[in-house]
């Protein structure tokens, strides 16, 4: 995780997948101080969780919401570690129908080619319903609103920024009428993608996990909580991720 201060304590910001580069501006006491290369994002993170760069090359990224590391090129072996959507690998070869990684094997059905990508975010979000609802997630371990909107982008090869607001800026607005799936729905401070026109995905604080829900039913209670008034016109934009500005 990614904390706003040097302190596994302080509030996780975002986090820091297996595989993304991470510039270091500062280190003191066991943390370095730096931003997310992929986002932009800055924070403080563990140094022990960072390796030096250019280690090995960066041959594959994980396409599955969650891939095991086995320990053997084998699905009875044991599993090391898993790793999330958009996490990326060095696969110094491949045994059968597993590839190589420097701790163990990942089955090649869990991994894209570098350049290769999803081409639907909407499936790809629906494999995250029921997935708890973490500040500053961006795994099926955990994950907060816009880390569900920009990891489905970022698997379907779609730039993406970090925060609701940011996503909001980042691509070109529609209108009520023209939304359809696949479009980002953006509350204050809120922000959910379409399953179809009526219908929206999200990583929720009010339900603790990812959802499916129709889109009326959220925003009345956005409305209520003071976020926005229904319908579209007040607080909640929408915007076209392969659209950008």
């Amino acid at each position: 995780m990614l904390h706003r201060h040097p302190d596994s304590a302080a509030v996780a910001v975002s986090a820091v997948l297996f595989g993304e580069e991470f510039v270091i501006y500062d280190v003191i006491d066991g943390w370095a101080w730096g931003k997310c290369s992929h986002d932009g994002y800055v924070g403080w993170i563990r140094s022990a969780a960072l390796a030096a760069k250019g280690l090995v090359a960066v041959t594959h990224v994980i396409g599955a919401p969650a891939a095991p590391v086995f320990a053997a090129p084998d699905i009875k072996s044991s599993v090391v570690s898993i790793l999330p959507l958009n996490a990326r690998i060095a696969a110094t070869g491949t045994i059968g129908a597993f590839a190589t990684i420097a701790d163990g094997f990942v089955h090649n059905r869990h991994l894209c080619s570098i350049g290769d990508a999803a081409n639907d975010p909407v499936a790809m979000a629906l494999n995250f319903i029921g997935t708890p609802y973490v500040w500053g997630g961006r795994t099926r371990d955990g994950i907060d609103c816009s880390g569900l909107t920009q990891a489905v982008l970022h698997a379907c090869g779609l730039p993406c920024p970090r925060d609701s607001d940011q996503q909001a800026e980042a691509f070109v607005a529609i209108d009520d009428e023209e939304r359809r799936r696949g479009d980002l729905v953006i509350f204050p401070g809120h922000v959910g993608i379409l399953a179809d026109a009526e219908t929206l995905i999200h990583a929720t604080a009010h339900w603790m996990m990812t959802v499916v829900e129709p889109l009326a039913a959220a925003t009345q209670r956005l409305s209520a909580t003071g976020f926005c008034r229904p319908p579209l016109d007040v607080g909640r934009p929408l915007v076209r991720p392969n659209e950008p500005r």
